[in-house]
């Protein structure tokens, strides 16, 4: 992985200048930002970043959030987020990440196997089935993984700082970056879909 190729690259597709489709969205759409009523349907919380918001950022938000944010770190991180949702903090549905590094030479290889929830993962595929791939195929975008995968990074390293995290999560965030930058890794795979164990190696 050339971190200042990866750098560039998320510039270019994500410069001002570049148009991109655009929705009045929630922003952050997490757990704690969606909810339901039984008369009035869903319901939205937290407008801090709602407004004009790029249609593929407000997708990677969710998915991401789904497959490692909501489920591993952002409990560990940032516990203050679920101060009046205690019951958001109970024990998981699914085992703790585990986590291998290895660096020889110049190359790092991450082994990791971390999955979230089986409620999660219904989540992600129910989300992606019914809304991600008919909003992307109603604006005709055929490659759905590549126009999601700078905001996919940019939720990789912008959310929590990869230096300041504990080095087993670093690892597990920077193996997951490695599989949204190889271009022939599914988005199944990404959002652990096929609950498969993931190896990725950073030169």
């Amino acid at each position: 992985m050339d971190f200042a190729a990866v750098l560039t690259w998320c510039r270019e597709h994500l410069d001002p200048g570049r148009l991109v489709w655009a929705a009045v969205t929630q922003g952050d759409p997490t757990d704690l930002n969606i909810g339901w009523s039984p008369a009035s349907g869903p319901v939205w919380f937290d407008y801090d970043t709602g407004g004009l918001n790029a249609l593929p950022g407000e997708f990677a938000c969710f998915l991401l959030y789904q497959r490692l944010h909501g489920a591993w770190l952002t409990p560990r991180y940032n516990p203050a987020a679920f101060r009046d949702h205690p019951g958001a903090l109970a024990p998981p549905g699914s085992p703790p990440p585990a986590v291998r590094a290895a660096l020889r030479s110049s190359s790092l290889t991450i082994n990791y196997r971390h999955a979230p929830s089986a409620a999660r993962r219904h989540v992600i595929r129910r989300y992606l089935d019914e809304v991600v791939l008919p909003a992307a195929s109603s604006l005709g975008i055929n490659a759905v993984a590549q126009w999601l995968r700078p905001y996919l990074v940019m939720r990789l390293l912008a959310v929590y700082d990869l230096a300041t995290i504990q080095p087993a999560d670093t690892a597990l965030s920077l193996a997951l970056l490695a599989q949204v930058i190889d271009p022939v890794t599914p988005l199944t795979s990404i959002l652990s879909l096929d609950k498969s164990a993931a190896t990725s190696s950073l030169g």
